[in-house]
């Protein structure tokens, strides 16, 4: 599936029980937005500064959206 998301930009590196794949982006934060939305199923094991974008992404998100805001939503 990530390879039809991604396209050229995704190489498969092995295949198991888990597919294990690199991608290419222009910046870390480009690949880390992409994966965001995929949550817990896919792993990220490098580079740090993709891991560091996700971290950031989701800090965020938890801000908007862990509980209520100051509007009440």
């Amino acid at each position: 599936v990530l390879r039809d998301r991604f396209g050229r930009h995704c190489e498969v590196i092995s295949q198991g029980e888990r597919v294990r794949v690199t991608l290419t982006a222009p910046t870390a934060r480009d690949i880390a937005r992409q994966l965001a939305g995929w949550g817990d199923l896919v792993i990220v094991e490098g580079p740090q500064a993709v891991q560091d974008e996700l971290a950031k992404l989701a800090a965020q998100l938890t801000t908007l959206y862990g509980g209520q805001n100051q509007d009440g939503l």
